[in-house]
């Protein structure tokens, strides 16, 4: 009697699975339905209308909408992803992936991750896991606390280096979207919700048996008020990019779509299209976003349009911003205030990227010429967290927090090109690596409607840059500039103590010279001040030193940057000029390597890293090869660079930026300016410094 008992309640059992089953299938199949719909339209009004996109003139192929190419992730249109699996007794409730706002902890807005136990019985939270990656889906232990029947749980991702208690996971969110997983100790997935893009402070969760987002969050409580998904961002049926003649563009996607025509971004009061072509008969960017019914609004599009254009050789850059900013941004150019711009580059008339960003001004003195360069920030206060795109060829880098966009400062009036030439002379071939350089990429630039000329892509010198060069987390790395100066990272006061101590401290004896190698790459020293000797550089105080975590056993290492004052004067006095006198403040800085230049064992590594350096990296071939190699890349693009500048009267700095053939006369001056510059260097280190003849004779035998 009791095996028949116990077989009857396995069969009730088995016909409850057997119907849950099929209810759960039933739920995936309508919501696979709907996400279908959302895709290729059905009716609803949700991307009914096929995007039929005109490309740009010479058949160049372009984009229906925003940025294209393997490089880009796709603008999402945020259709909610039901959960592969039936919903346990503990699940994930809602998820806060962009948070500046909501919850506070630890005097901070993190990432957050909201749990509901949908049980009868207290739940012990330490028994779970989350993670974002299916590999490691029990890396990340919940906290050792009970979770009560009914109640919600709220934890936090900081990351690695921001964990202080048990509700601190150590992982972040991506802004980009992605799976978040639940599972016991034994990696069973018990739950599972992959979330889309989102702004900002919006949440994704579940709403009953549905997935919505959220403009007003709501950790720690029940779901309410969501929205169906975000709108899909507006399309058009003309690409973006170069034409000749008028064109007349169209939306095709559903919704109310408000537009500007003037770079400002689109608010709920700019215009509502009425249906009617829009005719683009100059440059434009027309900058759109889209509100559909019971829908958040969508992410803005940006849509640029160059009409009647030369053809260009280097890729073209285009920086939109709301004109009144920029001419505040530009006339109050010591400041570091941002403002809201969008940055977008094509290739071959293709466009490869388009994203909302922040703008300020950038450099030092140069800040005041008409002609500026600018600093692009990706933050989720502008737009995307990150650029994603890999910009410079020799590096396999394809996320940016920021960069900079560099009009070559002081070398306006020369050869535009000695900061990119120099850095990238030193490091290219690998023969010096204990120097960190900025890689570049040559563009034209537009702002707004305007030519602005020949500018460079640079990466801007940070914690990500470092992280980025040599493989580690940017929260191990540390930057100082002018020595004294912590950008960022938590070991600047080690720099800054040693920097004190080499102030007051001769390296004379092998004891404080074992201390300094301790704390710093006494070759990276050596290396960064060959080359800064060999380039003359006028313009010592923009020197800088990183440390990367672990690499270079832990030890700084220098960064060679803001090359533009170099390769103008000749070589004699050069080494008295830079390294003949104690300097431990502004403007040199040499103090270090002074220091270093009086100990026995240091003089001759700087002997023997100068023969390497100049028979290797530095000899005329090299030099002139990399002129040419430059020179020739941007000479088309230079004919419209100076017809845009050289008649300009800069009133504040009275640049006199050059003519075209002013420039062909400053790149051979700088050809002739570094052949046969090595052997003088030598010669001048060897007269000022008191080289003895027995190292001259072994590192220097033909000089």
């Amino acid at each position: 009697m009791k095996r028949k008992a116990r077989r009857r309640r396995k069969n009730r059992i088995l016909i409850f699975l057997a119907t849950l089953g099929f209810a759960l299938l039933l739920v995936t199949v309508v919501n696979s339905i709907r996400l279908s719909r959302g895709q290729r339209g059905d009716g609803d009004g949700i991307g009914d209308i096929p995007a039929v996109t005109k490309e740009p003139d010479g058949g160049r192929p372009g984009p229906t909408s925003g940025p294209a190419g393997d490089n880009i992730t796709p603008a999402p249109t945020g259709t909610p992803t039901p959960t592969p699996t039936p919903r346990p007794l503990l699940y994930i409730n809602e998820i806060l992936p962009t948070n500046t706002k909501y919850d506070k902890h630890n005097n901070g807005y993190y990432d957050a991750i909201e749990l509901y136990n949908a049980s009868e019985e207290t739940i012990q939270l330490s028994d779970y896991c989350l993670s974002d990656s299916k590999k490691k889906l029990t890396k990340y232990p919940l906290p050792e606390m009970e979770l009560p029947a009914g109640g919600y749980a709220v934890v936090y991702c900081t990351g690695e280096y921001e964990a202080k208690e048990e509700t601190d996971l150590r992982f972040k969110l991506s802004y980009f979207g992605e799976k978040v997983y639940l599972a016991d100790r034994d990696a069973n997935i018990l739950d599972v919700i992959e979330y889309p893009e989102l702004p900002q402070n919006v949440s994704y969760g579940r709403d009953g048996a549905e997935f919505k987002v959220f403009d007003k969050p709501t950790l720690g409580a029940a779901n309410e008020g969501g929205l169906t998904r975000m709108s899909v961002m507006p399309e058009v049926d003309v690409a973006p990019g170069f034409y000749e003649g008028a064109q007349s563009v169209s939306f095709v996607t559903a919704g109310t779509i408000r537009y500007t025509l003037d770079g400002s971004k689109p608010t709920s009061s700019s215009k509502v299209w009425d249906g009617r072509p829009i005719t683009i008969s100059s440059n434009c960017s027309l900058r759109a976003y889209a509100q559909e019914e019971g829908c958040l609004a969508s992410f803005t599009s940006t849509f640029d349009y160059f009409i009647d254009m030369p053809e260009y050789t280097l890729d073209v850059m285009r920086l939109t911003v709301k004109k009144a900013d920029l001419d505040k941004m530009n006339e109050n150019y010591t400041s570091n205030t941002k403002y809201a711009a969008n940055i977008s580059m094509f290739t071959n008339g293709r466009l490869e990227f388009s994203e909302d960003c922040a703008v300020s001004c950038f450099g030092g003195s140069s800040r005041a010429y008409i002609k500026k360069s600018y600093q692009l920030t990706f933050s989720t206060s502008y737009g995307a967290s990150k650029l994603r795109y890999r910009i410079f060829e020799n590096t396999d880098t394809e996320e940016y927090n920021s960069i900079v966009l560099r009009s070559g400062g002081q070398d306006n009036e020369a050869s535009l090109m000695k900061d990119e030439y120099i850095s990238s002379l030193a490091t290219d071939a690998g023969l010096i690596d204990d120097i960190l350089v900025q890689y570049y990429r040559p563009v034209n630039l537009y702002v707004n409607d305007d030519y602005w000329g020949v500018y460079y892509v640079r990466e801007h010198v940070d914690e990500d840059m470092v992280a980025s060069h040599y493989g580690c987390d940017p929260e191990e790395v540390t930057v100082v500039k002018q020595m004294h100066d912590v950008k960022c990272g938590t070991d600047g006061k080690e720099w800054t103590d040693f920097w004190k101590f080499i102030s007051n401290n001769r390296v004379k004896d092998k004891e404080t010279y074992e201390y300094v190698k301790s704390i710093v790459d006494v070759q990276s020293v050596a290396d960064y001040y060959i080359i800064q000797l060999w380039n003359g550089n006028i313009d010592m105080d923009n020197v800088g030193v990183c440390k990367a975590g672990d690499k270079f056993d832990g030890k700084w290492i220098f960064i060679l940057y803001d090359l533009d004052l170099t390769l103008c004067r000749e070589v004699a006095g050069t080494t008295d000029r830079m390294i003949g006198t104690f300097n431990a403040g502004y403007y040199t800085f040499n103090a270090l390597v002074y220091r270093l230049l009086e100990n026995d064992e240091f003089r001759e590594l700087f002997c023997e890293r100068m023969a390497y350096i100049m028979n290797n990296v530095l000899t005329d071939e090299r030099c002139l090869a990399y002129i040419d190699g430059i020179a020739d890349r941007i000479d088309h693009d230079m004919v419209y660079n100076c017809a845009r500048w050289h008649p300009v009267k800069d009133p504040v700095k009275k640049t006199n930026y050059r003519s075209y053939d002013g420039w062909k006369s400053s790149v051979q001056k700088l050809r002739e300016m570094v052949t046969g510059r090595g052997p003088k260097i030598i010669k001048d280190f060897i007269k000022a410094k008191g080289i003895s003849s027995e190292l001259a004779a072994k590192y220097f035998p033909d000089i």
